[in-house]
């Protein structure tokens, strides 16, 4: 340890140990008052032993003389209520008192300064041998970059390795935690076996989906697979977008980079309320607003998607070349040309990659929220799945499953083109 480490250890104890004696020279220094004393020997017990006889003449006698003594104070009792008056602390008292105060004011401060220096001591010899650790592995380097001046870079990366401190402690300790956290959280699991007709359940879909109802698949009116598919997709194509578009003003007021930091975090605290709140409690409040229907489909989604697309748009701007900008901010530029020439090309790419993203999530989760009425397919597929028409709702799965590969085909394409440029 270091000089100055072991002055300010040094120091902690001295100051305990000074504070421990003059705790307990005041403490021993005191007197308890001649009041005090008269009060704890009038309310002491005692008994006189010697008194006491077992023979049935004694213990009658011994009655006798109990019952007379009762008499007797409760005579003085009654007399004593007359003349007694509550009795103030004299000066006396409340000096001692406060005196016991600072004494054991004085012992527990000590003792609180010989712990920290403890403590502080353990601190001191962590941290020592930790740089002594690096210095001796720095003295390593050193040495065998000497001995081997060129070594090729498996050579190299194999040599870190080895050198590497072997913190095994940390891993296990590491494990043990995660262990704990996974054994707490499946003692609230119960498993109390399939329902009664959950296997009837299980073998219609499957059943269903190899047998679907190709009348009501193909079928182009309103009640067919085919409309409700489409409408499904209107409502995610039009909630992203509109989320998009309202998540780009959110996103740049949310940027710290681009509006003072006050803003930005209460523009954050506003999207993170958004992203708080799950879509199917935004459905269920905007059907009490505009009833249900594909039209409160629509704002949920464009609700739901400010916040996640907010969220992504938020990283990309944090991640911009400033250099760009810079170089317009030199040139002369106001904001709205430094965003338009030097923010817009790095951020296009990025934001038509994570509308594409959030479409594919957005056409899953309509169908979600068509089961409390916010249009969509999911309201018919659960009315089949209630009246256990499993041809029906296989038809309604396959023509969600080949819409989902088609978009999940045609996004990722996309998205690698954005990707490579």
């Amino acid at each position: 340890m270091k000089k100055k480490q072991w002055i300010s250890v040094l120091l902690l104890v001295l100051l305990g140990a000074v504070l421990l004696c003059a705790g307990s020279v005041v403490l021993n220094g005191l007197e308890r008052p001649l009041s005090l004393q008269k009060q704890e020997e009038e309310t002491a017990f005692s008994f006189d032993f010697s008194a006491y006889d077992a023979s049935p003449s004694g213990m009658a006698n011994a009655a006798a003389a109990k019952e007379q003594e009762e008499q007797q104070t409760e005579e003085e009792a009654s007399q004593q209520e007359v003349q007694e008056q509550p009795v103030e602390d004299t000066p006396e008292v409340i000096a001692w008192r406060n005196g016991r105060a600072a004494g054991v004011l004085l012992v527990s401060l000590g003792v609180v300064a010989v712990l920290a220096a403890g403590l502080l001591l353990l601190v001191f010899y962590f941290v020592n041998l930790r740089e002594t650790r690096r210095a001796a592995g720095e003295r390593l380097r050193e040495r065998e970059e000497k001995r081997i001046p060129k070594l090729s870079d498996n050579a190299r990366v194999l040599k870190m390795y080895l050198m590497a401190p072997n913190r095994w402690w940390l891993r296990v300790i590491i494990v043990a935690i995660v262990a704990l956290i996974l054994a707490w959280s499946a003692s609230s699991i119960q498993y109390n076996g399939l329902a009664s007709k959950g296997s009837e359940v299980a073998s219609g879909v499957v059943w269903g989906i190899s047998h679907p109802d190709t009348n009501l698949l193909f079928n182009s009116t309103s009640d067919g697979v085919l409309y409700q598919l489409l409408e499904t997709m209107a409502i995610a194509l039009l909630g992203t977008l509109f989320g998009g578009i309202l998540a780009i003003p959110f996103s740049f007021l949310a940027s710290d980079t681009v509006v003072p930091k006050w803003l930005a975090f209460l523009t954050r605290a506003f999207i993170l309320m958004i992203r708080t709140i799950p879509s199917l409690v935004w459905a269920l409040v905007w059907i009490r607003v505009v009833g249900p229907g594909p039209f409160c489909g629509v704002l949920t989604q464009s609700i739901c998607s400010i916040g996640m697309i907010s969220k992504m748009y938020i990283t990309a701007i944090d991640d911009l070349d400033r250099s760009i900008l810079e170089s317009l901010d030199a040139c002369g530029c106001n904001a709205f040309q430094k965003i338009r020439y030097g923010v817009m090309p790095q951020l296009s790419a990025n934001c038509i990659s994570t509308m594409i993203y959030r479409f594919d999530i957005n056409v899953k989760d309509a169908t979600t929220l068509g089961i409390v009425g916010a249009g969509g397919i999911g309201a018919a597929l659960v009315q089949c799945i209630s009246s256990r028409r499993w041809s029906m709702v296989g038809a309604y799965l396959t023509g969600m499953i080949v819409l989902m590969l088609i978009i999940e085909f045609f996004s990722t394409r996309i998205r690698k083109k954005l990707a490579r440029g």
